[in-house]
């Protein structure tokens, strides 16, 4: 018997999963596919990798720690994951060439504790995955 059953094996439902089985309860995870699978990598922005570091100490899941900087991520679990050095956007018109008007690249400064990352989502959801 579970208590909560969470449809999807992606990061956030893998994380979701740890944080309650900490907690106590019985979790199952249910996925349509199996791990470790191709998925279009993901990266960070600050926001994000700092809610993880919030969420490893206030739910005592000290792991997800890892995945929230390139180093603990390349120290921890894989070495495929890469730096984040920057954001790009571009309005899309169908059959015609982008606008430079309307091309956009955003830096991302480096932090005290280094680059974001763009994950390499195989190792990424397979770590999180055994977290429970």
């Amino acid at each position: 018997m579970f208590d909560v059953v969470i449809l999807g094996s992606g990061m956030v439902g893998t994380m979701l999963g740890a944080i309650l089985a900490r907690q106590g309860a019985q979790v199952l995870i249910v996925d349509s596919g199996r791990h470790p699978r191709f998925a279009i990598g993901e990266s960070t922005l600050r926001e994000t990798t700092m809610m993880m570091k919030i969420m490893a100490e206030r739910f005592d899941v000290p792991e997800l720690v890892h995945p929230s900087s390139y180093v603990g991520v390349r120290d921890n679990i894989g070495k495929n994951s890469g730096m984040k050095r920057h954001l790009s956007y571009a309005y899309h018109r169908e059959g015609q060439h982008a606008n430079p008007d309307e091309v956009y690249q955003v830096v991302i400064p480096e932090t005290f504790d280094g680059p974001e990352i763009h994950y390499f989502r195989q190792e990424v959801d397979e770590y999180l995955a055994q977290l429970q």
